[in-house]
């Protein structure tokens, strides 16, 4: 009741007026308690007393008159069982309090807030903290009623999203619950700015706990049927209090009758709530520990299986490496064989066993010989490197010399000078000790070190020397031999790579000094075979000092006689070194002319056996041939006027690489005014991808077919021809044929068959040329790609551009399920080498094992999906630029759902800009109209409909633009 008088008689015709109710404070009753209390005189005979009520909330009046003292117990009674509630209520917030700061679980937090906002709301529904605390605060008597009351609702929904991990079982009721905490969040705040409207916020507040608890044991429910076990005590204590709820109600709007058990019902089943909670709490601990102990029993399982994995693995890959050094072994002893016919035969071809030869052969004779030669070296070496691997090499020791044999090397690697400023000097005294060692082996170590000296020191002198005083070591006596040159000098981080197989301290593209990185490594594995050790002193720039130990022999007898070892009985200088010295031509070649040759063509390649190749095979087909043993070379000869018709350029290069070369090149010449052909071993897509970005129009991989060489070379300069002279109409009419041959050969040759996806594609060029292009990429039999573009423009420099398409779609063909990342990577090839073009277009990967499709264009038309089952067209017109327009370009990727009947139109917009002699657009919609009036024909027929429709549209003229178009029919 909001207002209660009681009016007590006071004498005739006079009454006392009482006043109580919720909103008369505590200091004007008459007596100070949370209940209505008033007191009556004692008096024999028959009064009459009133009461006056006024409320805005139910109407309801409990009359309970009692003697004094028993009221005084009862009221006892009733604060000590709330003091009991209470205290329940305290003792668990503290002990969850605790077990939150030890656990760091956040659902002990939430559940501990719970408990405090619960038991607070409840001391306020009850009047007892007011009755203590603030008894005279009215106002915020109620606030205070409406902010806990939502408090404990809020925590409630926190608890219960973490106590039944909804964000991951459940994210639709997690989401339901996030709904609430925002609509309970708003019903607080206003609660607190609004004025006194309490009867409104006390209802809103009341439907909204009504929704809420009603909520939580349907969300157990479900938690429940997924197996998540603690959810059942969690269901028991909500439905409890749910009961509670209802006979609270029903006593509040007196439709039950008022009792001790129905006026603290929501006591009684809010401590069943808690306690139900608490255990479920419990319960959760429990399975939680059970599935740590699961998780680690598995982990330990995993890690033992990851263990048994992992030694198999080491026992398969010692297995490959041994099969490998088989396979290495065996295929040098096989390639022995050959490599000594080749060479013994071109020898005797040169000293002339079948006649007299021409001097031009001679030389070619001579170049075979030494690549023989240098093929053999290598051969040997990776022989030794095996050996030494599987310590097969035995070694004959006896006393040597190392003085006599040092002679004998510096003599036999004088070629290697040249025209070098270089001196090498023998500073190893006569009096040397003798030491013990496999002789041809030193020849060996002897060779390679002072070999590699010579090629990496242009002038100075080179030393080499050993120490008077021994080294002793644990066993025996050891001598210290020095080679010491005034060259390069190495990086300090790579002095102990270069003792290891196939490194180099210089391995980089445009490297000066060519080798293999075997023959230091098989020094120091010869050194410690015999027992010595060898280490390296430098600084970049001032020389490198090698320093290896070999033991001392014990006779020092100088009985033996000096001979050229075996080592080199078979051989020559030329095999011992890569920096082999090249045969003597008696005549120069450096300009070579065909008979009628009316083409230019410079060849750019630092070894001198590749251009001498290039050569004959140019030569033979009449081309002008300008060699260039180096990048510098090439460009200083072009800047002095010689102008190429194409240039064939290798990558690999001293000083200068093909790269570096090519980014000069083209800030002069355009791509199709100087084409340039790139030449090199290295064939990895990166590095053809490499090569288009810098600008070649070609790529060609060593060694390569001549026939290859011939039709790539023909292409390249009719084509660069065509563009030069197009003002000539015959000589444009011949070229434009080869550029339209050239252009269809880069056109699928057939239409892929698929499993339950039928195709049809056409394409019309106007004028003979165009720039449309389009291919497709088939991974599987029920997944294809359809790549469809249009260069701006038309004619050779189109087709030139579009058949450029055809090459950079294949290099990428790995990303081709990616139709965004896939025209991201064809700009970043093709920005900057197109000139001021542009190319528009777009990919669709379609993917029957999920029956969907992903979509990327690049400025292209939009993509048109009829779907059967509504008979409408969808345009699919996802957010892309031009390809060339932006180095780095953003495309937008979109997935469609493929449905049975489906029809997928992919065009040019030759199609949709096709003028009839109204000079009116042939356009969109009336291509989707079209194609929803003949939906019945299958894709073949549609696609030939469709373009006899546009030739009744021009009038029989012809297409102002090129065509394509694609129809595929998912069946």
């Amino acid at each position: 009741m909001d207002h209660v008088e009681f009016y007590q008689p006071a004498g005739k015709n006079k009454y006392e007026i009482h006043k109580a109710g919720d909103d008369t404070p505590f200091s004007q009753r008459e007596i100070k308690h949370r209940h209505y209390i008033f007191t009556l005189d004692e008096h024999n005979d028959v009064r009459t007393y009133y009461f006056r009520f006024a409320t805005t909330g139910t109407f309801r009046i409990i009359l309970n008159i009692s003697p004094l003292l028993s009221f005084i117990d009862e009221d006892f009674n009733r604060h000590y069982i709330l003091g009991i509630y209470y205290g329940v209520f305290l003792v668990m917030f503290i002990i969850y309090l605790l077990i939150f700061v030890s656990f760091r679980d956040i659902s002990y937090l939430y559940f501990t807030l719970f408990i405090a906002a619960y038991g607070i709301f409840q001391s306020i529904e009850n009047g007892i903290l007011f009755e203590v605390l603030q008894p005279d605060s009215i106002p915020w008597k109620y606030k205070f009623y409406l902010i806990f009351g939502i408090l404990s609702l809020l925590t409630a929904i926190r608890f219960t999203q973490h106590f039944l991990f909804l964000k991951y079982n459940s994210p639709f009721f997690n989401n339901v619950l996030n709904f609430l905490m925002g609509g309970g969040i708003t019903l607080m705040g206003f609660s607190i700015l609004t004025g006194k409207n309490y009867l409104t916020e006390i209802q809103l507040f009341a439907g909204y706990a009504i929704i809420t608890v009603m909520l939580f044991p349907l969300v157990g429910i479900i938690m429940l049927i997924r197996g998540y076990r603690p959810a059942a005590l969690f269901i028991t204590a909500w439905v409890l209090f749910n009961v509670g709820v209802v006979i609270f109600a029903l006593q509040s709007f007196a439709i039950i009758q008022s009792s001790m058990l129905t006026i603290y019902i929501m006591q009684i089943t809010s401590l069943t709530v808690v306690t139900l909670l608490s255990v479920g709490m419990v319960d959760r601990i429990n399975l939680m520990q059970k599935e740590k102990e699961i998780a680690q029993a598995q982990s330990l399982e995993n890690e033992k299986i990851a263990r048994q994995t992992q030694e198999k693995m080491i026992e398969h890959l010692h297995e490959m490496a041994i099969l490998k050094d088989q396979f290495l072994a065996n295929t040098s002893h096989e390639l022995r064989t050959p490599l000594n016919g080749i060479i013994g035969i071109a020898e005797s071809l040169k000293d002339g066993i079948c006649g007299p030869l021409k001097n031009d052969v001679k030389y070619n004779l001579s170049m075979i010989i030494t690549s023989g030669k240098r093929l053999l070296n290598l051969v040997n070496d990776i022989l030794d490197f095996t050996k030494l691997k599987n310590r097969d090499i035995i070694l004959n020791q006896e006393p040597i010399d190392i003085k006599t044999i040092t002679d004998v090397i510096i003599e036999l690697t004088s070629p290697l000078i040249k025209n070098k400023e270089l001196t090498v000097i023998n500073e190893i005294e006569e009096n040397t000790p003798l030491v013990y060692a496999d002789e041809n082996r030193i020849y060996q170590i002897m060779m390679n070190l002072v070999s590699n000296a010579i090629k990496f020191t242009e002038s100075g002198t080179i030393k080499i020397w050993a120490r008077k005083s021994l080294i002793r070591s644990e066993i025996q006596e050891k001598l210290q031999i020095g080679v010491e040159d005034t060259g390069i000098g190495i990086e300090k981080n790579l002095q102990e790579k270069i003792f290891e197989a196939f490194e180099q301290a210089d391995g980089s593209i445009s490297k000066k000094y060519h080798g293999t990185g075997l023959g230091l490594s098989i020094t120091k594995k010869l050194i410690d075979l015999h027992g010595g050790s060898i280490t390296v002193e430098s600084q970049p720039g001032n020389g490198s000092l090698f320093k290896f130990t070999l033991p001392v022999a014990t006779d020092q007898e100088r009985t033996f006689d000096m001979k050229l070892p075996q080592f080199f009985e078979n051989t020559s200088i030329d095999e011992m070194s890569d920096n082999f010295t090249e045969p003597e031509r008696s005549e120069t070649h450096e300009n070579r002319q065909g008979s009628h040759g009316k083409y230019h063509v410079m060849i750019v390649d630092d070894d001198r056996i590749n251009l001498q190749v290039l050569e004959n095979h140019l030569a033979s087909r009449h081309f002008n041939v300008h060699k260039m043993h180096s990048g510098i070379e090439a460009l200083n000869a072009i800047y002095e006027g010689i102008t190429p018709d194409l240039i064939l350029l290798d990558i690999m290069m001293p000083q200068m690489s093909g790269y570096e070369v090519l980014e000069k090149l083209r800030e002069q010449f355009p791509i199709f005014k100087l084409p340039v052909i790139l030449l090199s071993a290295k064939n990895q897509t990166n590095d053809i991808v490499m090569g288009l970005e810098k600008g070649a129009n070609d790529y060609l991989s060593k060694p390569f077919d001549k026939n290859e060489l011939f039709a790539r070379v023909d292409t390249l300069i009719a084509l660069k021809n065509a563009v030069a002279e197009k003002e000539k109409f015959i000589l444009l009419k011949e070229q434009m044929v080869v550029a339209r041959e050239i252009q269809f050969s880069t056109l699928p040759q057939r239409i892929p068959e698929l499993n339950k996806i039928s195709v049809a594609a056409k394409y019309i060029p106007m004028n003979s040329v165009g720039g449309d292009f389009y291919d497709f990429y088939i991974p599987d039999e029920k997944s294809f790609g359809v790549f469809i573009s249009d260069v701006s423009g038309h004619g050779i420099p189109a087709a030139l551009i579009a058949s450029m398409m055809k090459i950079v779609f294949s290099i990428y063909s790995e990303i081709c399920m990616n139709p965004a990342e896939l025209l991201k990577s064809m700009n970043r090839a093709l920005f900057g080498n197109i000139e001021d073009r542009f190319i528009t277009a777009s990919y669709l990967f379609i993917n029957q094992h999920t029956k969907e499709a992903s979509f990327a264009r690049a400025g292209h038309e939009p993509l048109l999906i009829f779907r059967r089952s509504e008979n409408i067209i969808e345009e699919i017109l996802p957010k892309g630029g031009a390809i060339g327009l932006l180095k780095e370009m953003n495309t937008q990727e979109i997935t469609i759902n493929l449905n049975t009947g489906d029809k997928i139109i992919l065009y040019s917009d030759g199609i949709t800009e096709a003028l009839n002699k109204n000079r009116d657009f042939y356009e969109l919609e009336r291509l989707k109209e079209y194609v929803i009036n003949n939906s019945y024909l299958n894709q073949a027929e549609l696609t030939e409909s469709i373009l006899s429709n546009l030739r009744e549209w021009t009038g029989g003229n012809e297409f102002q633009d090129d065509l394509t178009l694609i129809v595929i029919d998912i069946n």
